[in-house]
């Protein structure tokens, strides 16, 4: 299939979060499968404008804002697809989230080829988020009309457009579908098909030399009980939860270290949080970290902590953690409860509940034996559910049945709605 792909960012902006790694790795295992893969995305930061990687052509239009939906995105996107179009016909549009929504305007070009989006969220999820997060924008009553705003926006001028055009939506958790069905209406409900996020468990496994040399390298003593937390460093990913949970174990003799991998607007205040708790020596910020080299930090630490309050699809960082047979600790929140059997392959804790994520950490320092059988499952339903060779296959699988659908209603005469 000939294959084009509207995503506003992407792993070769340089953004290293959930949704860019799994645009790339889907990209690239189409690509290695024959496909051919051509990716319209926002102006790049250094003003490249076209580049194949890894197979996948991508496309940065510069007369775009990086990484915004709006300044332009919808009407350059649209008619860098038909630029695109009239050269190779495309046999499918795959939109990431809802960046293909400016095919809605009604073009020609558009309603010939099928059109399959990628939901890592939805409307209710952004709202849940934006209850759950308002407090602390009380104090900034502009910030909190932003937000608001931004949902509008989101819902009326994005996400209506886009699923008024789609042919089939994928899903990555079941919970997603049914949010869409709710604020959406049945009909769209009933075109998703739920294809969870998948990982390589072959780069993603267990290691017991990564797992010393990561420590080695940073300054781990053999009792350090070493905590990690990573992703997108903002407040509503609940890092400085993280932050304020370790203070909490030194004080009841826990020999705690905590490693923060990311980046993002909060990485200032949880930097200065961790000096004004008298943490300094104790919490390590290691920046942005290249995917490929996870996998160390991951076998490096005891346990994964994810005590996000924002409402998640099915993020990464569990998957990946998991599949290295990591012990994980994360919210009771979104696609998260979907992936994590509290008990069984991972503990789930109240979002924001400072003290119960310190008694989740301590019931795992306290039961080694409990740690390594919640890590062994983890990687066990890893292995059945969530590979990346099934995430590509099952996604391949949906476009080839839109395709077909668009052929068969083509020769029977309907009119596409």
């Amino acid at each position: 299939m000939n294959i084009c792909c509207f995503s506003r960012v992407n792993y070769w902006h340089g953004i290293k979060g959930g949704m860019d790694l799994h645009g790339r790795l889907l990209a690239e295992g189409m690509a290695r499968r024959g496909h051919s893969l051509s990716m319209i995305s926002t102006r790049h930061p250094s003003g490249l404008i076209e580049e194949n990687f890894s197979g996948v052509q991508v496309y940065f239009l510069p007369d775009t804002v990086y990484g915004s939906r709006r300044h332009g995105w919808a009407a350059a996107s649209a008619d860098k697809f038909s630029e695109l179009h009239r050269r190779r016909p495309f046999d499918v549009v795959w939109s990431q989230s809802f960046d293909a929504f400016g095919l809605s305007d009604g073009r020609k070009a558009a309603s010939e080829v099928p059109i399959v989006a990628t939901l890592h969220g939805s409307i209710q999820q952004e709202y849940a988020t934006f209850l759950a997060n308002i407090g602390p924008g009380i104090l900034r009553p502009l910030q909190t009309i932003a937000r608001a705003a931004g949902l509008y926006y989101s819902y009326f001028k994005v996400q209506k457009p886009l699923l008024s055009i789609a042919d089939r939506v994928i899903t990555v958790s079941p919970g997603v579908a049914e949010d869409l069905g709710r604020w959406y209406g049945k009909a769209v409900g009933k075109q998703c098909t739920t294809v969870p996020n998948g990982v390589d468990t072959g780069l993603f496994k267990p290691d017991e030399g990564q797992r010393l040399r990561i420590r080695q390298s940073l300054g781990l003593g053999e009792k350090d009980v070493a905590l990690l937390t990573m992703g997108r460093l903002t407040h509503e990913k609940g890092h400085h939860l993280a932050v304020r949970a370790v203070k909490s174990l030194l004080e009841a003799d826990v020999p705690a270290r905590l490693i923060v991998v990311g980046d993002g607007p909060a990485r200032r205040a949880l930097e200065r949080l961790a000096r004004r708790i008298g943490l300094s020596d104790r919490a390590v910020f290691r920046g942005q970290v290249d995917n490929s080299l996870m996998p160390g930090y991951y076998n490096a630490t005891d346990m994964v902590l994810m005590p996000t309050l924002t409402v998640e699809g099915l993020p990464f960082v569990l998957l990946e953690a998991m599949s290295c047979a990591r012990p994980v600790i994360a919210s009771r929140i979104g696609g998260i409860r979907e992936l994590i059997h509290d008990g069984k392959n991972g503990l789930l804790v109240e979002p924001g509940n400072l003290p119960v994520l310190v008694a989740a950490i301590m019931r795992l320092f306290n039961d080694n034996a409990l740690a390594a059988r919640l890590g062994e499952a983890a990687r066990a339903a890893i292995l059945d559910d969530f590979c990346l060779d099934r995430m590509v296959d099952r996604t391949l699988r949906v476009m080839t049945v839109a395709v077909d659908e668009k052929k068969n209603s083509g020769l029977s005469g309907e009119r596409e709605p």
